[in-house]
């Protein structure tokens, strides 16, 4: 293990149960030994030669878990003290309306039987999720369905829940995915940590959102669990039945903004626009 881990070592990926196995050994360990020693344990990880690593989910394979249970369930959620619920019916819907539009007039042409119908996804493949978990995907539901008209292809208005849930991801993956300090696609978020930068209070934001999340049956409506709940079906985000995929990620930024000392973050020249090192970054760079 130390021979993987050293001051320059690039952020690795791991993947598999037998690894995530001996991750949470190592974190035990952590633990164990600071209670033997009678001291608190203010790790987040575990220690290796001195050095503290801290295992994270790969966002890209979070955003491919929360498609994954999408196609079977919907997701209840509350967004600024508004209940919604988001059904992939309307993504399959959009998908077909989109089609019945010339090509070069389309609003969402990535979109395709591969990555909307539940017969041929391909359910490791993460491009898939985030084509569908898009601003293009989001903004073109909504203005279908908040517009109808005579002559204008119809949505039901509920849609827009569905529309807000996929602009959320879409907004949580760019947040954790950007490594420029000026966006180049118009996409705030899509940047670097920085003190200027919006992320901390979205992040905020966002945890209120993502602990009202549940997945329940379309036809019961029973809840099958929770987005954040600590103990669910799959483990591992390779899986494809990982209901909670997100725990790592609310780990970290529960940790990291609101149980944690205020986050001292750089002074960074904004006018700058170039990418910035593991050295600068106040987030683990772990999109490798």
């Amino acid at each position: 293990m130390s021979s993987l881990i050293s001051p320059t070592t690039t952020p690795r990926k791991m993947h598999g149960a037998t690894n995530v196995a001996a991750i949470n050994t190592l974190l035990q360990d952590i633990r164990a030994d600071c209670l033997r020693n009678e001291r608190e344990c203010r790790f987040d990880g575990f220690v290796v030669d001195g050095l503290e690593v801290i295992p994270l989910y790969d966002p890209p394979h979070l955003l491919k878990g929360i498609r994954n249970n999408m196609l079977k369930y919907n997701i209840h959620f509350v967004e600024d003290g508004v209940k919604k619920i988001s059904k992939w019916s309307y993504v399959e819907q959009l998908f077909e309306l989109d089609q019945q539009q010339p090509y070069r007039f389309r609003s969402c042409p990535k979109l395709s039987k591969f990555n909307v119908d539940k017969k041929y996804i391909k359910k490791m493949k993460v491009s898939g999720a985030a084509q569908v978990l898009s601003h293009h995907a989001a903004t073109s539901m909504r203005q279908i369905a908040e517009r109808p008209s005579v002559g204008r292809p119809y949505m039901n208005p509920e849609a827009t829940d569905t529309a807000d849930l996929l602009l959320f991801f879409d907004e949580l993956f760019d947040s954790v995915n950007g490594v420029l300090l000026v966006s180049r696609d118009g996409k705030p978020l899509r940047t670097a940590l920085t003190q200027n930068s919006p992320h901390l209070p979205f992040w905020d934001r966002a945890m209120t959102t993502l602990r009202s999340m549940e997945f329940r049956e379309e036809r019961t409506h029973s809840k099958v669990n929770n987005v954040m709940a600590l103990h669910s079906v799959g483990f591992n985000c390779e899986e494809d039945d990982n209901i909670g995929a997100l725990d790592t990620l609310s780990d970290f930024i529960v940790q990291g903004v609101i149980d944690s000392d205020p986050i001292s973050l750089p002074e960074l020249d904004t006018e700058q626009e170039e990418v910035i090192t593991g050295e600068d970054m106040c987030v683990p760079a772990w999109i490798a």
